[in-house]
């Protein structure tokens, strides 16, 4: 795992900044699709949050840009 990392950050620091962010996102988005219990829970805590008051399609796209963000900030 850490070989993996570490060749994601050298692979990142040699690409222009908004092919790494793109890239960023997108495994993000991917690691959301794969690990589907992280998804439950961000549904559940959406749910306390906003008692329930948006939709789920609403509730999906806030967790698609919370990896977004996830995977922005991870490339940063």
């Amino acid at each position: 795992m850490i070989l993996f990392l570490r060749f994601l950050a050298f692979t990142f620091k040699k690409l222009p900044r908004k092919c790494a962010l793109h890239l960023g996102v997108w495994l993000a988005r991917l690691a959301g699709l794969i690990f589907i219990s992280k998804k439950k829970t961000c549904m559940i805590n959406l749910g306390i949050a906003f008692h329930d008051t948006i939709s789920l399609k609403e509730k999906n796209k806030i967790i698609s840009r919370m990896y977004a963000n996830l995977g922005k900030n991870a490339v940063d």
